[in-house]
């Protein structure tokens, strides 16, 4: 792990994996999809009960944070969207500026206040963080190819990010567009959307993130499709996402992708994902070594 990076979170009950995982999904605003169902009107309550809380602890993350932060809405749909969108200090005079694209976008500032101490310390890369705000009822199936009903919110989800986000981010906020700098992020459902992603847009795309994988149909598309730089991390505390991580990572390795699985401590949650993204950008910026599963 790196060092000396915030780490602020909010306080849930300490318990073995089930809290763990549910501490993840209570902090991104997630809708537990799995392995504990929740469906219809009940889901939708327990997630707008959990608002107010990720509000807060986002809230407090930003506190930490001088590199600009803003929140915008895109056209999706016949609606909207939110982005929000964190530009570390120095971005534009960079030499080697970064952009990635995460998934439960609600998470960014989270992930800003661990990463912008080690960017101004020159231990990372700059890198933007553009953050895709999640939509609770439909996530897995934005999210996850193949999950049931939602081939094709899965496919308009990915136009929206390559045909609207990609160049509002690269036309009006300065992101790099070079494949070589472009990185796909997420965790959970969120990080199977990411090797999805990757593996689609193999020439935009050049490195994916994906942080306790947590579906495993994703495997074998993967398999056919390697993107060309794979990071996998998960919690220690998280034995199915950790042998997700470690099997797709061989896969990607046979398909001649550099590959990085780490583990962190922790769950599924947000104390193992702030250290493994730092971890993540150290690799992609060459301060890190790593090797595969």
């Amino acid at each position: 792990m790196i060092s000396g990076a915030a780490a602020r979170s909010l306080t849930w009950p300490a318990a073995g994996p089930r809290s763990a995982l549910l501490r993840g999904r209570r902090e991104l605003n997630i809708l537990p999809t799995r392995p504990f169902q929740a469906r219809g009107f009940l889901a939708i309550v327990m997630v707008a009960a959990l608002a107010p809380a990720v509000a807060a602890h986002a809230q407090q993350a930003a506190s930490a944070i001088t590199g600009s932060l803003v929140e915008r809405e895109l056209p999706k749909d016949g609606g909207t969207r939110r982005i929000t969108i964190y530009t570390p200090p120095g971005y534009a005079e960079a030499a080697d500026r970064w952009v990635i694209y995460l998934s439960d976008g609600q998470g960014v500032p989270d992930f800003a206040a661990t990463l912008e101490p080690l960017m101004l310390r020159g231990r990372l890369p700059r890198a933007m963080l553009v953050g895709l705000w999640n939509d609770p009822p439909v996530r897995a199936k934005e999210y996850l190819p193949g999950f049931a009903g939602g081939g094709a919110l899965h496919g308009a989800y990915d136009r929206f990010v390559m045909s609207a986000v990609v160049p509002f981010a690269e036309r009006e906020l300065g992101a790099p567009a070079r494949a070589d700098r472009r990185v796909v992020a997420g965790v959970s459902d969120g990080a199977s959307w990411a090797l999805d992603a990757a593996a689609r847009h193999r020439r935009e795309i050049a490195h994916v993130i994906a942080l306790s994988p947590g579906w495993s149909p994703v495997l074998p598309y993967v398999a056919n499709s390697p993107s060309q730089t794979v990071f996998l991390g998960y919690g220690e505390r998280e034995p199915q996402s950790g042998g997700l991580a470690r099997a797709i990572g061989r896969q990607a390795q046979k398909d001649d992708a550099r590959v990085c699985v780490r583990a962190e401590p922790g769950g599924h949650e947000m104390a193992a994902w702030r250290p493994l993204m730092a971890d993540a950008l150290a690799w992609l910026g060459g301060t890190l070594k790593c090797s595969g599963p």
